[in-house]
């Protein structure tokens, strides 16, 4: 009580005080709320700002919401790359390896315009144009180059799955029905060079079972991979997979 009715500690309490009441004024409330609402969370920190944490304070992390126009299936990737950048991440390239209609790369882009985004896949002029026309051609900066990736340049045989989705350089044992398609083949190395890839980015991986493949051809690549998304799952393959693969 003696603190707080000492006329020096007074006068820094009137000072904050007014130094604050702008923050608490109605001027524009209406525009902040509206906007919070439209969110789903504050649209700014003007309130939060004037009440500091300590950084021992523990508190809930509640995940704001999601853009409605991010497919569900893609609401993780969404928020993972929400967290990189609220923590100054900024990737100066995305290389999207199994890129299929784009739909992983539309949705990075939206958190991430600024980045290059090269999307590679051989089937990529073969999916739903639809869907290519909503998602490729929604990505401010992007390539896209309609080859294989594996860990030696050339021509190689590729299994084309009946739903496109589950082609692969191997030659899975499952459920879909495949067809023998000759490619063009490149190295991530061979395709960073030859782009000019330059800085620290982030690779995305969905060959369908051939990631280890894939990343035997980018020793020099992965140097400017700073993060990678291996969407890799296991499944019994077929004999005699073909590929380039050997040990090194």
């Amino acid at each position: 009580m003696v603190e707080v009715l000492d006329p020096q500690r007074q006068r820094v309490l009137r000072e904050n005080a007014v130094a604050a009441a702008e923050k608490f004024g109605d001027h524009n409330i209406d525009s902040w709320i509206w906007s919070s609402l439209a969110e789903g969370q504050a649209a700014d920190d003007r309130f939060e700002s004037l009440f500091r944490r300590s950084p021992i304070d523990l508190v809930n992390f509640i995940e704001p919401p999601v853009p409605s126009f991010i497919y569900k299936d893609y609401t993780q990737v969404y928020q993972v790359m929400r967290r990189l950048k609220v923590n100054h991440y900024h990737p100066d390239f995305v290389m999207d390896v199994g890129a299929s209609h784009g739909i992983w790369s539309h949705t990075a882009s939206q958190l991430f315009p600024e980045a290059q985004f090269i999307l590679i896949d051989p089937l990529i002029s073969r999916y739903e144009q639809a869907a290519r026309n909503y998602y490729l051609k929604n990505i401010p900066k992007a390539k896209f180059l309609e080859i294989a990736v594996s860990n030696e340049s050339g021509q190689l045989s590729f299994q084309v799955s009946s739903d496109l989705y589950g082609s692969s350089l191997l030659n899975p044992a499952d459920f879909r029905d495949y067809e023998t398609e000759t490619v063009a083949v490149k190295t991530l190395d061979q395709v960073a060079e030859e782009e000019n890839i330059q800085g620290q980015g982030i690779l995305k991986l969905d060959v369908q079972f051939a990631e280890h493949i894939v990343l035997a051809g980018a020793k020099n690549f992965l140097d400017q991979a700073g993060l990678s998304d291996s969407r890799t799952f296991l499944c019994p393959l077929r004999r005699k997979c073909p590929g380039f693969f050997r040990d090194a």
